[in-house]
């Protein structure tokens, strides 16, 4: 079991589900490029895309959870995107879904909104092959906006995964 790969596609399917994104967005789990339809090896940088991708996990202060850190990134090619405002979309539609599943876990999402820490949850659990217990969530450092020496623009979330295993 991978538990950054399995909060990486768990997280890719909330995006899909739940992110209002142009036609043309791609949504690439770090670790699974292949669930997207469109990768091809050696041609791999398509844009635009939302790159997602969660570290190792590590143990927390208590000694007892522990926490994947990932960071979900928009990013555009300059040519295609000289205002940011594609990059800038992106970004908006990532940071409405982590807010809803962030504000979703801590109670405070009614109505058809609600739910989404639950299916989030739910889709960690089964992607983990039943051994990832999600116990919280944290908004972490994101990714500030940034243009790279490849003409990629990029911004970012941070979100933080705490969870335990479940030894069976």
């Amino acid at each position: 079991m991978n538990t950054p790969k399995a909060i990486e596609l768990a997280f890719t399917l909330m995006l899909r589900q739940y992110a209002e994104l142009g036609a043309d967005t791609l949504v690439r789990p770090w670790q699974s490029l292949s669930t997207e339809g469109s990768f091809r090896p050696g041609d791999d940088r398509t844009f635009p895309c939302i790159d997602v991708r969660f570290s190792p996990d590590q143990y927390n202060d208590d000694q007892a959870t522990l926490v994947c850190i990932g960071s979900i990134d928009a990013r555009s090619h300059s040519d295609d995107d000289p205002d940011h405002q594609q990059a800038s979309a992106m970004y908006e539609a990532i940071h409405a879904v982590a807010l809803l599943i962030f504000a979703d876990s801590q109670g405070r999402v009614t109505g058809a909104k609600a739910g989404l820490y639950a299916e989030f949850v739910a889709l960690v659990l089964e992607l983990s092959e039943n051994q990832c217990r999600v116990g919280g969530i944290t908004l972490e450092s994101g990714t500030p906006p940034m243009l790279d020496e490849q003409n990629i623009n990029t911004i970012g979330i941070g979100f933080g995964v705490h969870f335990s295993y479940a030894h069976t």
